[in-house]
């Protein structure tokens, strides 16, 4: 399984395009909010299944806030983040994970990117693609039978 992570949008969906390789496969979308309408532009001009969660500046939207994604034995805790106070630290979305028993939690809000493993956990943070941001980024996630793999890509 090929995804696209992506969050943080924010109306920039000309950004969230140009992050669409068309020579490249992809199996899913994931767009962890803050940009919710972006998703399906996107999803749209992709012609692929999208899964999303909302987040707090996607008012009025009826996306769920978290989602617990189960695929080929993995569970994947996708979130916004901004209710687990990510930008002051990741301690408690470490804890959510270990509560539900993710093998990898998903995430925005903060606009940076990250990749980091804590208490066996993969935490994914794709940036942002907001037009004010000089690091326009999103993420490539692979599961494969050996694991979950993540790298990120800068936008131009």
């Amino acid at each position: 399984m090929r995804i696209l992570l992506m969050s943080d949008t924010h109306e920039n969906f000309p950004a969230a395009l140009r992050a669409v390789d068309p020579s490249e496969h992809f199996d899913k979308l994931i767009h962890l909010g803050d940009g919710c309408d972006d998703a399906v532009v996107v999803r749209d001009a992709m012609g692929i299944d999208l899964i999303q969660v909302a987040g707090n500046c996607d008012l009025g939207s009826r996306e769920p806030r978290e989602i617990l994604w189960e695929y080929a034995g993995r569970k994947i805790l996708i979130t916004h983040g901004d209710r687990y106070g990510v930008k002051k630290g990741l301690h408690a979305i470490e804890q959510r994970g270990l509560q539900v028993g993710a093998d990898a939690v998903f995430f925005g809000h903060t606009h940076f990117a990250t990749i980091v493993t804590m208490s066996g956990i993969l935490l994914v943070n794709p940036g942002t693609m907001i037009g004010t941001s000089q690091h326009k980024t999103c993420a490539i996630v692979e599961i494969t039978p050996d694991g979950i793999i993540a790298s990120l890509r800068e936008i131009n």
